[in-house]
């Protein structure tokens, strides 16, 4: 989702969270950045016009790549 063209605070409250701290400390928790940090890097390698690259990933080797 963060691949998208939506912002990090619209994919926050899609997702269920009431608040934009709580999302992203718990997603720096868990991947070692920001939303917006990692927003940036996705949409860098794998660029705007392409998320559907990102979205077919497994969710196992995201996080296997993501935490540096």
């Amino acid at each position: 989702m963060l691949a998208s063209e939506r912002t990090v605070t619209e994919v926050c409250f899609e997702i269920g969270y009431g608040s934009l701290g709580s999302f992203s400390t718990k997603f720096r928790t868990q991947f070692g950045r920001s939303p917006a940090e990692f927003q940036r890097e996705v949409r860098r390698i794998f660029g705007y016009s392409a998320p559907w690259r990102v979205l077919m990933v497994p969710g196992c080797f995201l996080l296997a790549w993501a935490i540096e």
